[in-house]
């Protein structure tokens, strides 16, 4: 795993680019506790400027 791109997710600046971000690998690699751990990031930096859906 690339210590600086994970830094750099981890910023959330792919989010202001409207940039997708996917994570490749075999089971049990941490894909998703990495996906959900750059979410919550972005949520805490960003906050009400995420996009929310309706409900």
């Amino acid at each position: 795993m690339n210590e600086a791109l994970v830094k750099q997710l981890h910023r959330s600046g792919f989010m202001a680019w409207a940039e997708n971000v996917v994570l490749v690998g075999g089971p049990g690699t941490s894909k998703t506790h990495l996906a959900t751990a750059i979410g919550v990031q972005a949520l805490e930096r960003l906050g009400d400027r995420c996009a929310s859906s309706p409900r």
